[in-house]
């Protein structure tokens, strides 16, 4: 008897068990709320712990991290390493803010472990003024938990937030085209350093991110990097037989080949290759000799 009794059992358990693998296939991904199939459809102004899951560096890094800048490391590639982008090493380190293409090593730097920023509270802010700066809703600071705030609580001037998928704009009025000149601005700004014998270009600061137009139409001729120091450089070479460069940006927002038209907008500025701060070199070639740009400018615009 107990010999028929076995086969018996075996089979009801073969039985259980496939009708349990039957329910687990049945049950929906969105049963699990940390499921997210497609992390892009991550909404960052409602950020929870699930959500930082998704990318799986974020879940090595539940926290803010410091990371010590290594010799020959690029903000990009940093950004890369940690899943984030430029402008959250950015918003993350206050050194940075303006002239992120300039470090060194030994620098020690804050990541995040998700897109975002951090915020220091000054006098006067609320978590709702500081969620409307950083395009967000107060909920995607509150929700991160080891910001330890919640809705009415009074911030403390100094007190440090971290801001779950915080972006500023660069708010800088666009030149004016201006028809009536050969060229027109390049970017709003001021003039770091005219031209001269030695310095045959204008530089033209701003704030880092700002955005760089084409000073007339033309063929783009070379963009990406280039190695005499100009870093990430567009050369456009214009009907007129003009040549125009603007160096020291990041990465172009146009390709070689592609035509442009006068105050289409060719990338943002930077501070690559060997600057001293966010700018554009803007060098004017008039039969492949670098003229001065100014008399082909209309008045500089106030900035």
């Amino acid at each position: 008897m107990p010999s028929k009794i076995r086969p018996l059992a075996l089979a009801g358990w073969a039985l259980l068990l496939f009708a349990a693998t039957l329910v687990l296939l049945a049950t929906p991904a969105s049963a699990n709320p940390c499921t997210q199939p497609d992390k892009t459809q991550i909404r960052w102004d409602n950020v929870d712990d699930c959500a930082m899951l998704q990318d799986p560096s974020a879940a090595r890094r539940p926290g803010v991290i410091t990371y010590t800048v290594q010799y020959g490391d690029t903000m990009w590639g940093i950004a890369q390493q940690f899943g984030l982008d430029v402008d959250t090493l950015r918003y993350s380190n206050p050194e940075l803010y303006r002239n992120p293409d300039v470090i060194h090593p030994g620098q020690v730097l804050r990541i995040l472990p998700f897109p975002g920023a951090i915020h220091t509270v000054k006098q006067g802010e609320t978590l709702e003024s500081i969620a409307r700066r950083w395009r967000v809703s107060p909920e995607a600071i509150i929700r991160y938990k080891p910001n330890r705030v919640k809705s009415g609580d009074r911030l403390k001037p100094g007190q440090e937030l971290v801001i779950p998928g915080g972006r500023l704009d660069v708010n800088i009025p666009k030149p004016d085209r201006s028809p009536e000149t050969t060229l027109a601005w390049p970017l709003r700004g001021w003039i770091s350093q005219g031209y001269s014998a030695k310095h045959p270009a204008l530089d033209i600061a701003t704030v880092w991110g700002a955005p760089v137009y084409a000073a007339g139409e033309g063929r783009v001729v070379r963009a990406g990097w280039l190695f005499t120091g100009y870093g990430f450089s567009v050369i456009i070479r214009h009907p007129n037989g003009l040549v125009t460069l603007y160096s020291h940006m990041t990465n172009p927002a146009v390709k070689t080949g592609d035509w442009v038209q006068r105050g289409q907008q060719i990338g943002l500025v930077g501070s690559t290759g060997r600057s001293t701060g966010p700018h554009v070199h803007f060098e004017v070639r008039k039969n492949r000799v670098r003229v001065n740009p100014l008399p082909y400018l209309p008045p500089l615009p106030p900035h």
